[in-house]
């Protein structure tokens, strides 16, 4: 299915600002946000500076979060991750049947990024 024309947009512009290579990470996280519970969300794809994730919600651009990953822990086993984040931006989109939206980390720890680079090295380069 093609992409909406505001889903174009929304991708161009972070494809201008990005900083950091994007690598495919397709599993479930929890979202925390204010003054509301948990919720469930799908990642898309990520980077050291942050994480695509499909959320039921429009997220308020500039809302504060945080953000608990999970990755697979070579040779068995599971690391949990949880940052400081804040919505970059979200747009709905019907092929991901959500609201696509940019989640930037803000200050992540050293243990973070170690986390999120060891997954990154461990995916086959496709994109």
């Amino acid at each position: 299915m093609p992409l909406t024309d505001d889903e174009m947009t929304a991708l161009r512009a972070g494809a201008d600002r990005r900083k950091f290579k994007r690598t495919l990470y397709r599993s479930h996280a929890r979202l925390l946000l204010p003054d509301l519970d948990a919720i469930e969300v799908r990642t898309v794809d990520i980077s050291s500076g942050g994480v695509g994730i499909v959320s039921p919600l429009n997220l308020l651009p500039g809302t504060p979060c945080e953000i608990h990953l999970r990755f697979r822990k070579i040779p068995i086993g599971m690391e949990n991750v949880a940052m400081q984040a804040q919505v970059a931006y979200c747009v709905l989109s019907g092929r991901e049947q959500g609201f696509l939206s940019g989640i930037q980390f803000v200050e992540p720890s050293r243990e973070a990024l170690k986390a999120i680079d060891r997954y990154i090295r461990s995916i086959p380069e496709v994109w």
